[in-house]
């Protein structure tokens, strides 16, 4: 049985957020969030249809995990109060994962380097380079920073 073996993931940095169960680091089902459900009750309403769906009660999460970003503010905020909200109501242990560290883990072993970027919309993309460590993990190749989009995509050339 795994440590954490009942775990609910929310991401709700980007214009599309996403909720996930989990059983240690197998996710078991998923659904996305529109663009208009960006507030709390709607991100309930999707929290509480999942734990339905897989016949677990909110009580027997094991532990919430939530996206830090970068990303909208406001999906940010809501996504943090609500997981830390679920977390301290049902006793679960509460994570938070910088959300372009966790696109970089699903990379092949391959793959050294990289540069994950995002919308931050207004024609500037966020983006993070990382480079594969010793022991397999990323770390930060620069700071997390925003650049004009035009520009970064003729860097690609």
């Amino acid at each position: 049985m795994a440590a954490f073996d009942r775990v609910l993931v929310l991401e709700t940095a980007g214009r599309v957020g996403q909720v996930a169960l989990a059983s240690g680091e197998t996710i078991l089902v998923e659904a996305p969030l529109g663009q208009a459900r960006r507030r709390a009750s709607d991100l309930a309403l999707a929290v509480a249809d999942l734990l339905r769906g897989q016949g677990w009660a909110a009580r027997e999460l094991t532990a919430v995990v939530v996206g830090l970003g970068p990303g909208s503010y406001t999906g940010l905020r809501v996504g943090l109060a609500s997981a830390k909200a679920l977390a301290y109501a049902t006793g679960s242990a509460f994570f938070g994962v910088e959300t372009f560290a966790a696109i970089a883990v699903r990379a092949p072993m391959e793959v050294r380097a990289l540069s994950v970027v995002g919308d931050a919309l207004q024609g500037k993309l966020f983006r993070h380079d990382l480079r594969r460590a010793a022991d397999g993990s990323w770390e930060p190749a620069g700071l997390l920073g925003v650049v004009d989009s035009a520009e970064w995509r003729s860097s690609l050339h």
